[in-house]
């Protein structure tokens, strides 16, 4: 765990240091990926008699600014980011590791191949969200749908992991990013899940 968590902060610090560049969704991007990419190894190394201990390594990295508040249905909880930006999971989602550049991840105990993180990397702007957009697109392997409205985008395909949804939207001047990746067989779950993860990532 910890040889992870100094990977994601190596990722971090490459991240925030290229963050004025003109290639850097596109290396942001990359980057995330291969930070969940990262984390699915390390899900998938950990025995369950080692759970429990993942899990208090895990409860050490979270900020305590990130505090989770119960939605009005039982079944699904809000989180609400330090950096001003909120979302709304299953409860069987909790929070995992958070990284020196606030990419939080949030795992599960049913399926280690679903993966779900948020970012705030960079300054947001309408014309930035749209290079942002581009970037992806070229970046991103299958794109199966996409879309660019005023303040926000979604792309959704597919790749050698499964399936991958992202959403990233620009707030008081801040670019917002959600990565979703779940397996091909969970496809018809999160068909009915997206719509209010999206919706309330914002």
């Amino acid at each position: 765990m910890k040889n992870i968590l100094k990977s994601f902060i190596a990722f971090c610090i490459l991240i925030q240091c290229s963050c004025n560049q003109s290639s850097t969704t596109e290396k942001e991007n990359e980057l995330l990926k291969k930070e969940n990419e990262l984390l699915k190894k390390e899900q998938e190394l950990n025995s369950k008699e080692n759970k429990n201990e993942s899990d208090n390594i895990n409860n050490e990295t979270l900020n305590s600014n990130t505090k989770p508040t119960t939605s009005t249905n039982d079944s699904w909880i809000t989180y609400n980011h330090r950096y001003g930006f909120s979302i709304e999971l299953p409860n069987y989602f909790k929070e995992g590791a958070l990284t020196a550049s606030a990419v939080q991840y949030y795992v599960n105990d049913l399926n280690d191949d679903i993966l779900i993180s948020v970012a705030t990397i960079g300054e947001g702007s309408m014309s930035s969200l749209a290079n942002d957009y581009q970037n992806t697109i070229n970046s991103e392997n299958w794109v199966d749908y996409k879309v660019l409205k005023n303040n926000w985008y979604v792309v959704s395909g597919q790749d050698e992991q499964g399936i991958y949804y992202l959403r990233t939207f620009v707030k008081n001047g801040q670019t917002h990013y959600l990565r979703i990746e779940y397996p091909r067989s969970k496809k018809d779950i999160f068909d009915s899940l997206l719509p209010r993860i999206s919706k309330s990532f914002k």
